[in-house]
């Protein structure tokens, strides 16, 4: 019986990993059909110390610092930092759109207006900046922003959930397939990585929106708590759950959502160390425990 376990098991991996290495076939195929699509991100040779600003509320403790020296930086933010008042004295170089609530056209009224002051504090942007988005988003962002210092960028994205941890480094290594852009932080990090930045701190990245949710004990709904950033949110961002119409989302999905953005971290700090490319959590309190502690604020 024991004989007929093992071989079943041996039999179940076999199929397990076959479809894995099938669709590596696949991936292969389809980067060699879409090279002509994607412009390949060159190698970066600016050599200030790279940092990406996620919108935690931990980052409040570090952004007065951020803003004195960031002339020494190279900077990266995502989504509605540019509506902080932080966004004109920080002036990133580039700047990530993750989230399709920025091109798609069936959100809510909130976020329609909350999107509106995004872009029209894009239009006053006077520095050099690259908007980086997935190709999905770039001609709906490209057609919204007439600003001739800002540069919108797609990013390739294409993901397979393969069932090997090995398997799905190699591919991330050999540029077959990218991560999930689960969240934009995950962009802004593979973006750097394939920038060739070889120490890149994270500010910000607290990962504790898991915390903010709950179950409300008679009606079933989901309660967004305080899903908080490190500015004060918009009257959008304080009810995040709804800002698609017509969408129900149940507590397993946001569940499974967070634990494939923790994935998505994980994958990049084992790509990061085979890459030897230093990746270090500067954020004050996060719970991302895959990188280093380190604050550049303490190096400077």
């Amino acid at each position: 019986m024991k004989k007929f376990f093992n071989l079943f098991t041996d039999i179940r991996y076999f199929f397990y990993y076959s479809f894995d290495l099938a669709l590596i076939f696949v991936a292969i195929i389809i980067k060699i059909i879409s090279l002509d699509s994607y412009k390949i991100i060159p190698k970066d040779k600016n050599k200030k110390s790279t940092i990406i600003i996620c919108n935690g509320p931990s980052l409040s403790k570090d952004i007065d610092w951020i803003v004195e020296n960031r002339e020494k930086l190279d900077i990266s933010a995502v989504h509605f930092f540019a509506n902080s008042e932080y966004f004109f004295k920080v002036k990133p170089r580039y700047f990530f759109l993750a989230d399709p609530l920025f091109w798609v056209k069936d959100i809510n009224k909130d976020f329609k207006e909350t999107n509106s002051e995004l872009f029209r504090n894009f239009e006053k942007v006077n520095w050099k900046m690259d908007i980086i988005c997935p190709s999905k988003g770039y001609l709906p962002i490209k057609k919204r922003i007439k600003n001739k210092f800002i540069k919108v960028e797609k990013i390739r994205h294409w993901s397979i959930d393969f069932k090997s941890r090995f398997i799905t480094i190699l591919s991330l290594r050999l540029n077959l397939t990218t991560p999930f852009f689960s969240t934009v932080a995950v962009m802004a990090l593979w973006h750097a990585m394939l920038r060739s930045r070889k120490k890149i701190y994270i500010y910000g990245a607290d990962f504790t929106n898991f915390k903010e949710f709950s179950i409300n004990q008679i009606s079933n709904e989901i309660v967004n708590n305080n899903f908080s950033h490190f500015y004060k949110n918009s009257k959008a961002e304080n009810n995040t759950l709804s800002k698609y119409k017509n969408r129900n989302v149940l507590f397993n999905t946001i569940l499974y959502k967070c634990w494939i953005s923790f994935e998505q971290i994980y994958l990049l700090s084992r790509l990061a160390k085979i890459k030897k490319i230093e990746i270090l959590n500067s954020s004050t309190d996060s719970y991302i425990d895959c990188f280093r502690r380190e604050n550049l604020r303490d190096k400077l």
